[in-house]
């Protein structure tokens, strides 16, 4: 169970990297092209939260066929 301080929680490029497999040069240009996965940017600090980066994840659920 995810508690409050968890889901606010803000990641780094290389732990959101780390987390679904894919590079820090993958998220830039994801950050560029303005893909689906919310950041936050404080100054030239770039940070995701952890609620963002499960619902991404909950939101690109490709169902099984029967």
């Amino acid at each position: 169970m995810t508690n409050s301080t968890d889901s606010c929680k803000l990641l780094t490029e290389q732990e959101v990297a780390d987390i679904l497999g894919l590079s820090c040069k993958t998220l830039q240009q994801w950050r560029y092209l303005k893909k689906n996965l919310a950041y936050h940017k404080i100054g030239k600090i770039v940070r995701y939260r952890l609620e963002d980066i499960n619902t991404y994840i909950n939101g690109n659920l490709v169902p099984a066929e029967r």
